[in-house]
């Protein structure tokens, strides 16, 4: 091992046996300059001057390419004080020493003024340039510069600027996203960035059997560099320790207090990998990971842990990438061939468990980062939610940058009923990866629709609207309903300010679209745009809309909603035995319209069908409070209700507001009229939360609160909600249930709606 104290970058010749020098005194000669002065030059002028470990070697070497660049920067400077120390030797030797001290001090004080500083700050980003490989040995590509980040990473003084990030400013540089990063583009990028406070470039060169690792950390704004660091590694196999040593010198030199440094490199020393090769796997499908590539990604996970069987990252995240490709059984029974679909699925649940085990058992010897992400993931692929949650958020807290933590740790937030905390966390997610699709539209969505703030979701629509859509993202089922939702969600503002046409002529902009949509694109777009009709009461567009749906369980499920909406119970529990088991699970929709279409003993079974299934509990206890109505039992029905409601408000709107009709009735068939207003009033709210789907379900409980009100003597009040529904429905179908009752009700008979 070595290392230079150098502020010179090096050479950009490869160093040969001639251009060594290898003891003081060679260094010494070779300066002209006496051993004592060039030992102090090291001390205090940084002269590049490397130590070796190994006993059977001198202490000390150098090279003259790299010290003829320090002698040019310093060599005024240096020739004069020289000059002044030789004048001064007949004068007293105290005044002497006087004099002399002051020049060096004066000296170096001038040569600090001048030297390049970086403004580096704790959890400052650190941009890792492509390694460049002078060996020509292809292990080292891709490898050594991962290598490096990895050990930067568990520093919690530094933040790594992960490749998603890198490869997104490619992007907009209209760069292939496999383009090396040399210092020059290296430093564009963190210019276009503008959060990025520094750069570090790095090399190997081989020298004889040993090999020579050197990095150069630089200042993107001036260029200038900053401080160059070096390590030797004796052979292949020693390589990753050198790449600990360089990660060190570079942490000491972005301003990481020693203390804290030599703590981590305690605690790394017997974790990660040994094997190189086993790391370059690692690598290739953390980058395919990156991309949601699960497929691929595993096949070099796999070869991974083939090079190192404990490899506990490498297990654990093979683990993901085989859990990811596990498909629900209503999406494998629409296979050309279920049956070798629902085998494949068996193998690769019995493989993803296997590798999360080992890489329990392994995590004990993990770095503290590792081991927080080790753990998070192996309670949360068992849906033990509350067991993962400490060590998610442990890792976020110590660890900010770290992108799979953060997505994990929102997850798991949203899994437990805590919305708000998943909102942020999916917001910072998005902010780790500025040009991703994927994350920027998820976060645009809980942001309006969970934490109902409309006006933050803006900028990162702004940002999807301004990229292309990702071919994960149009794979990803629920990302096709992100996608319809915002294309959408100009149709839903001009509703919200009463501006009904307008809302058609986007809704119709959207509808035509459809033809050029295939598979589970075209029904996630379908079924938005046919719900949205119900909004506006056009059942019979609506109707069109849902036969369009490819999938043969989610067209009657649609046509279900329809036959619900006009009242046509024998319509609706046509549908729903068509529909039957091939019904897609945990549809918010399914429970209330088993309980309308009195299938009770259906809905208790699809109920407890789903909670086994893994849908969690909380999104049914309404239907079963609904389902205690049905059978007259109103005591019960409001527990239930009650608890459900609250726990599913804001993720599943359509429940809450299908539970709030339910409770008021509750509430009134128990005779307490005044508790099923304040259920509707409160329900009422959900207006102004761009949940595209609950339209009709609103103007439900809307409707329901003028009837109660006219009941209590708050006349005035029911009209103003009924003329208030009248002009919402004002392009709906002529026949529509609702409307004929708003013109029968007493007073309104005539009323014409408002255009």
């Amino acid at each position: 091992m070595s290392e230079s104290r150098s502020a010179t970058p090096f050479s950009s010749e490869k160093p040969s046996a001639n251009d060594r020098l290898d003891s003081w005194k060679e260094i010494a000669a070779y300066l002209k300059r006496e051993v004592r002065t060039v030992q102090r030059w090291e001390k205090s002028e940084d002269l590049p001057v490397y130590r070796h470990t190994h006993s059977e070697r001198g202490s000390v070497y150098a090279y003259k390419t790299e010290l003829d660049a320090w002698w040019n920067n310093r060599r005024p400077r240096l020739e004069q004080e020289t000059q002044t120390r030789a004048g001064f030797r007949w004068r007293l030797w105290l005044p002497a020493a006087a004099a002399a001290a002051l020049a060096v001090v004066l000296g170096v004080s001038l040569w600090l003024a001048q030297r390049p500083r970086l403004a580096f700050q704790q959890r400052d980003w650190v941009l890792t340039a492509t390694f460049e490989n002078r060996t020509g040995e292809p292990i080292f590509d891709g490898t050594l510069e991962y290598a490096l980040e990895r050990e930067l990473s568990n520093s919690r003084f530094v933040n790594v600027v992960p490749r998603e990030r890198i490869a997104d400013a490619l992007g907009l540089m209209r760069k292939p996203m496999e383009t090396h990063i040399d210092a020059a583009l290296g430093r564009e990028i963190c210019l276009r960035d503008g959060g990025i406070r520094a750069l570090l470039t790095g090399r190997i060169e081989r020298m004889g059997s040993a090999y020579l690792l050197s990095a150069r950390l630089i200042d993107p704004v001036s260029g200038a560099t900053v401080a160059s660091v070096s390590e030797e590694a004796a052979s292949q196999d020693a390589i990753l320790g050198a790449i600990r040593q360089l990660s060190n010198r570079v942490r000491k030199a972005l301003g990481e207090q020693l203390p804290h440094i030599q703590e981590s490199t305690e605690k790394l020393e017997k974790v990660t990998t040994p094997s190189l090769r086993a790391l370059q796997h690692y690598t290739e499908g953390m980058a395919l990971v990156n991309k949601y590539k699960w497929e691929p990604a595993a096949e070099m996970l796999r070869r991974a842990v083939a090079e190192d069987s404990e490899f506990a990252s490498a297990h654990i995240l093979l683990a993901w990438a085989l859990r990811n490709q596990v498909k629900p059984d209503w999406v494998l029974k629409r296979e050309r061939n279920p049956e070798q679909a629902f085998g494949r699925q068996r193998k690769l649940e019995t493989e993803w468990r296997a590798h999360s085990e080992r890489a329990l058992q392994l995590a004990a010897n993990a770095s503290d980062r590792e081991r927080y992400f080790i753990l998070g993931s192996y309670y949360s692929q068992r849906r033990q939610y509350e067991e993962a949650l400490p060590y998610y958020e442990t890792l976020v807290h110590l660890y900010p940058d770290d992108y799979w933590g953060t997505n994990n740790c929102a997850l798991t937030y949203e899994s437990l009923g805590r919305w708000r905390e998943a909102v942020q966390y999916a917001v910072r997610r998005a902010e780790m990866r500025p040009h991703d699709s994927r994350s920027n539209l998820y976060a645009a969505q809980r942001l309006a629709v969970w934490g109902n703030d409309l006006a933050g979701a803006r900028p990162y629509l702004q940002r999807v609207r301004t990229l292309d859509l990702s071919d994960d993202l149009r794979k990803w089922l629920p990302g096709q309903f992100f996608v319809a939702w915002m294309e959408l969600l100009p149709a839903w503002e001009d509703w919200l300010a009463g501006d009904l046409p307008r809302a058609e002529r986007e809704l119709t902009r959207v509808a035509q679209t459809l033809t050029s949509r295939t598979g589970f694109e075209l029904d996630a777009f379908a079924y938005s745009v046919a719900l949205f009709y119900l909004r506006l009461g056009k059942l019979r567009d609506a109707e069109e809309t849902c036969k369009l749906i490819w999938d043969n369980g989610g067209r009657p499920e649609c046509l279900a909603v329809v036959a619900w909406e006009r009242n046509d119970k024998s319509a609706l529990r046509k549908y729903l035995q068509e529909a039957g088991t091939e019904w897609p699970p945990f549809s918010p929709f399914y429970d209330p319209l088993l309980v309308q279409a009195g299938l009770l003993s259906e809905a208790g079974a699809a109920i407890t069908r789903y909670e086994i299934e893994g849908s969690p509990s909380r999104f049914h206890q309404s239907a079963r409070g609904q389902l205690a109505l049905a059978r007259g039992d109103a005591r019960r029905a409001i527990e239930l209700l009650q608890d459900g409601n609250a726990a599913v408000r804001l993720q599943q709107t359509v429940v809450f507001l299908s539970g709030a009709e339910s409770l008021a009735r509750a509430w009134a068939k128990r005779g307490d009229l005044q508790k099923a207003i304040q259920v509707l009033e409160d329900a009422s709210q959900e207006k102004s939360r761009p949940n595209l789907t609950s339209g009709a379900l609103w103007l439900r409980v809307r409707f329901l609160l003028a009837q109660l009100y006219r009941k209590v003597g708050r006349e005035e009040e029911a009209r103003r909600i009924e003329v208030e529904l009248l002009n919402l429905l004002a392009l709906a179908d002529r026949d529509h249930p609702m409307l004929l009752a708003l013109q029968r009700s007493q007073g309104l008979t005539g009323l014409q709606p408002s255009r």
